[in-house]
Formats: structure tokens, sequence, C-alpha cells
């Protein structure tokens, strides 16, 4: 193969770590022991050692290896009391507040915020509700509300699921499918369920339904970290 002189990555560097990752092929250690890989390895170290040089499992992608990594980082933690990740106190969320206070001008339920979109959210049986429609004001493409705002929504009925409870936390980490463009002036229902909790980590699902077919305009899966009790 013959190597091309250029300033800018071509397609081919793409592929490269595409066939490496396939591979289980990670970045080369150099003779110093600072490369990308080591340096990885050696984050990874400091919270989830068993972790480390694992290679990929059979048909464990490299998404399910993140999972895996942060999950264990996440019960370090939880007995960790000294890592940054449990030090939401620092961020003035020790829960000397209540949440409401807390999120008083939050960009999406926040009712002291005049430019934010003043959701109100709601505990039915086990499910975190709202309403919603969006303007003009929330627009991406002409007449299709801008995918952020969509995310927003998203995030916050997820994390209200713990709010209205008294539970504060943060977001970690979260994943959005859209499943259909979102036209403006379209009331639609928010949806927020718990899947799963351990220790300090939570993980939720939320949903942004339509009023008036109930189908699915975006849906997403997020990992939040729990303030200490």
């Amino acid at each position: 193969m013959t190597a091309r002189k250029s300033h800018m990555p071509g397609p081919g560097i793409a592929v490269f770590f595409r066939a490496a990752d396939e591979q289980n092929v990670g970045f080369p250690a150099t003779a110093s022991g600072t490369g990308p890989q080591d340096q990885r390895n050696g984050r990874l170290a400091r919270v989830a050692p068993d972790l480390v040089g694992r290679r990929h499992m059979p048909g464990e992608s490299r998404l399910d290896r993140v999972d895996a990594e942060h999950e264990a980082a996440c019960d370090r933690q939880n007995t960790d009391d000294s890592g940054k990740l449990t030090q939401l106190s620092e961020l003035g969320m020790d829960r000397t507040e209540s949440n409401m206070e807390r999120a008083n001008r939050c960009f999406v339920c926040g009712p002291a915020n005049g430019d934010g979109l003043q959701v109100r959210f709601r505990m039915d049986d086990d499910v975190c509700r709202a309403q919603f429609t969006p303007a003009a004001r929330h627009m991406g493409y002409d007449g299709v509300t801008h995918g952020g705002i969509v995310f927003s929504l998203l995030d916050d009925v997820m994390a209200n699921w713990l709010w209205l409870q008294g539970q504060q936390c943060l977001t970690a980490r979260a994943e959005i499918r859209y499943r259909e463009p979102l036209p403006v002036g379209t009331p639609v229902t928010l949806e927020g369920r718990l899947l799963k909790r351990k220790g300090r980590l939570a993980v939720l699902e939320g949903k942004v339904l339509r009023v008036d077919s109930n189908s699915v305009v975006a849906e997403a899966t997020g990992r939040f970290m729990l303030a200490p009790a």
C-alpha cells in the first residue's frame, strides 16, 4: 500500500479504526508507555482496575464495553467518597435546599425562567408525566421542533422522576432515538420511568408521544448519578 501525503485524514483512517475495533485492536503502546491506549488504561485503572486490558467479549459492542466500565466506575464511587463523582456538594447539591428551589430557573421546568419551556411535571402512579406544545421559537427546520428541545424534554422528564421524589441527581449519560419529526404546534405527552437503580446510579427511560396519535416522537435512556443522602 502506497502512503498518501495529505494534511487532512482521508476516509481510510475511518476504515482503519473500524477494522481495528472489529478485531479488538487498541492503539499501540509507545516505548514510554504513554500512548492513547496506555493513558486510557491509566484512567480506567483508577476506577475499574478489573477491566484494564480486558478484550471485547464475543458479540460485545464498544458501547457495551463503555457501559460495563461506567457501571464499574459507579460501583467504586459508591464506596469511595473521595472521588469527584461523589462531590455533588461542591455544586450545592447537598440537599439543604428543596428540589423546587434548586430548579427554580431550570430552562425546561423552572417557573422563574421566563425564557424557558415552563413544563410542569407530575407523578402519575409510578410514571413522571407532563404536557408540552412546541412554539415557533422552538423550531429547527421550518415548521419542525428543534431536536435539542426534544432532547431537553426527555432529559427533564427522566430527571424529574427522581427530583419529584426528593432525590437530587445529575445526568451522567443519555442516548436518544428520534423516531419522527415533531411539527411546531403539536401537543405532546412526556413520560419518564425508572428502569433500575444500583447504588447511586439510576437508569431511566423517557418518551415523547403525540397526543393526537400516541405515536412515539422520540425516546431516550439516561443514567443519573444521585446526590448522597
